[in-house]
């Protein structure tokens, strides 16, 4: 059964890899996937997307706490319109454009809606209603 959670992790990871680049492809939840396969599998490969410079902070916080960080979400929102911008103009067909408006509205939508990451999660509840 490790064997087949260590596949779907790279199968996962690849996907994720992959979506970084294509429009309207997801990144996040491939990796969330393959964060989960390898937490099933391998250690030393979850360890190894947990520590990646530009997805560990996202994947931990997401793992954590299930929230992102207010910067990654601009980053989202940004990649994705920049990437839904190149393809709208290469297209010809106007409800094309269109259909690729509305679903970056709602991924947009979508992405406003997750929780958002604030440090305070990573301090221990007894110290909040503390002053000192």
């Amino acid at each position: 059964m490790r064997s087949l959670f260590l596949v779907a992790g790279f199968f996962f990871a690849g996907l994720g890899f992959v979506g970084m680049f294509v429009p309207l492809m997801p990144t996040t939840i491939f990796l969330v996937l393959s964060l989960f396969c390898f937490g099933r599998s391998s250690p030393y490969w979850e360890n190894r997307l947990l520590a990646n410079p530009l997805l560990g902070d996202a994947l931990k916080n997401w793992q954590e706490h299930k929230s992102i960080s207010r910067k990654h979400k601009i980053l989202a929102i940004f990649t994705l319109w920049i990437s839904l911008g190149i393809s709208m103009i290469c297209l010809s067909e106007l409800w094309l454009r269109m259909l690729l408006f509305v679903l970056g509205m709602f991924l947009t939508l979508y992405l406003l809606t997750l929780r958002t990451y604030r440090e305070t999660m990573n301090v221990p509840k007894e110290s909040l209603g503390t002053r000192k």
